[in-house]
C-alpha cells in the first residue's frame, strides 16, 4: 500500500536498489521523510540475500567513485586556493591596460599589460616553489 502522506514513496518506486541504499547510508543528507520512505520500499521489495549483495556491490562501487572524486576536488582545490587573490589582481592591470587603449595611451596600456602577465607568472612561480 502506497502512502500518500510521504511524497518520497512514489519517487523512491522507481529507483534501485543500490540508490536507496545510498540514501540509508548518508541519512543525515535526507529529509526524515526521505529516509523513512527509503526504508519502507526497501522493505517492501523482500529482497535475497544475493539481490541484496548485489546492491551492495553496485552502491560500494559508486562510492567509491564519489569519494574518489570528493579526494580529488580537494586536492585540486587545495592548489588552486592560494592562486585567488593574486589572480584577481593581475587581472585588474589587464583591465586597466584594456580601459586605457582607447584613450591612445599605447605605452601605458602595454606596460600594464606587461607588469599584470609578469605578476601572475611571478604568482605562478612561488607557488610552485612552496610545494
Amino acid at each position: 500500500m502506497i502512502s500518500t502522506d510521504n511524497p518520497y514513496t512514489q519517487l523512491y518506486l522507481s529507483i534501485s536498489d543500490a540508490a536507496l541504499l545510498d540514501i540509508l547510508s548518508r541519512e543525515s543528507d535526507y529529509q526524515p521523510l526521505a529516509v523513512i520512505a527509503a526504508k519502507n520500499e526497501l522493505a517492501f521489495r523482500k529482497l535475497t540475500a544475493e539481490q541484496l549483495a548485489d546492491a551492495n556491490e553496485v552502491f560500494a562501487k559508486k562510492e567509491a567513485g564519489r569519494l574518489q572524486r570528493e579526494k580529488k576536488l580537494g586536492n585540486t582545490t587545495k592548489f588552486l586556493k592560494p592562486f585567488h587573490n593574486f589572480f584577481i589582481a593581475g587581472i585588474l592591470f589587464l583591465l586597466v591596460a584594456q580601459l586605457l587603449k582607447p584613450v591612445n595611451d599605447s605605452s601605458a596600456a602595454i606596460k600594464l599589460t606587461m607588469e599584470g602577465g609578469l605578476f601572475i607568472i611571478a604568482v605562478i612561480i612561488k607557488i610552485l616553489q612552496k610545494d
